[in-house]
């Protein structure tokens, strides 16, 4: 085993394990050798720990976590993600190739942040408390925030979805709007 090719990153966790991400690889070192990390397949770019204990990396065209189960690839289109951070509020950040993400708890992805104004102007319709799509787990809150994701990878502006959702819902997408 040991340590290969470039190194990009290196953390330490809190129980004292180093990480080193690189060139397609990462490796890990418990205090007595570096071994490779099963389930992160790629360059690995950055290595950060949440409040929380758990570990991402980012690296090309993925984000990966792990809670303690093993590595797994986040959900979400993220590109290459150079750079992660969580900020006071606990919101994780992801950065990258022209792009800023960050990762949505309730649904387990990686969510561009040009859908946060959009889903932030869109009412839900299920009658709790969160008012907006933006926070709302109900089924139609999902539904409509997966079409938008799924435009704006197809580069769409958020003024044209709302156009084409207002075209095709009619006056019950116009009564979701604020």
């Amino acid at each position: 085993a040991g340590v290969t090719g470039t190194v990009y990153a290196i953390h330490e966790s809190r129980d004292g394990t180093l990480w080193a991400g690189g060139w397609q690889e990462m490796w890990h070192n418990d205090g007595s050798s570096w071994q490779s990390v099963a389930g992160v397949t790629g360059t690995v770019y950055a290595i950060h720990e949440s409040r929380d204990g758990i570990l991402w990396a980012g690296g090309w065209q993925e984000l990966w976590r792990n809670d303690g189960s093993g590595w797994q690839s986040v959900a979400g289109d993220t590109g290459t993600v150079i750079a992660i951070h969580e900020s006071r509020d606990g919101t994780l950040w992801a950065g990258g190739t022209n792009r800023l993400w960050r990762y949505d708890s309730i649904s387990g992805q990686a969510k561009n942040t040009e859908l946060d104004p959009l889903l932030k102007s869109v009412n839900c319709s299920c009658g709790c408390s969160k008012l907006t799509i933006y926070a709302c787990p109900c089924p139609l809150a999902q539904e409509v925030k997966a079409g938008f994701e799924e435009q704006l990878a197809l580069g769409k502006t958020g003024e044209q979805i709302r156009a084409e959702e207002l075209a095709l819902r009619g006056s019950q997408f116009d009564a979701m709007i604020d």
